[in-house]
């Protein structure tokens, strides 16, 4: 950031030119210019308050269905009439085992 006076603020581009936008449609003008429409549109999105798509980690899908699948499976449990404890506490181990490896064994 170069400097401001007054509302207005002076910008310096990494090309070292400098702008100074008088509201955040001239910097995100700016934006359009040096790194295209793409960009600017996922800026609006996200300052309009929008969900912005982020690519999910096939990895973490994968892993996150798994303990969905478990998770699912230890709720039916519990709506049985008759509670297996053991198979519950299985359920809840491989819970807990799958999420120990992924966050690195904390």
């Amino acid at each position: 950031m170069a400097g401001h006076g007054g509302n207005a603020m002076t910008l310096e581009l990494i090309d070292g030119s400098l702008i100074s936008p008088t509201s955040l449609f001239d910097a995100l003008d700016t934006v359009e210019e040096y790194c295209g429409t793409d960009l600017r549109q996922y800026m609006e999105n996200f300052l309009a308050g929008e969900d912005v798509p982020v690519e999910k980690d096939e990895h973490l899908l994968e892993v996150l269905e798994s303990i969905e699948k478990v998770a699912e499976e230890i709720r039916r449990d519990t709506e049985q009439k008759r509670l297996s404890r053991k198979h519950i506490q299985e359920n809840l181990g491989c819970l807990i085992a799958t999420l120990r490896r992924e966050m690195g064994d904390k």
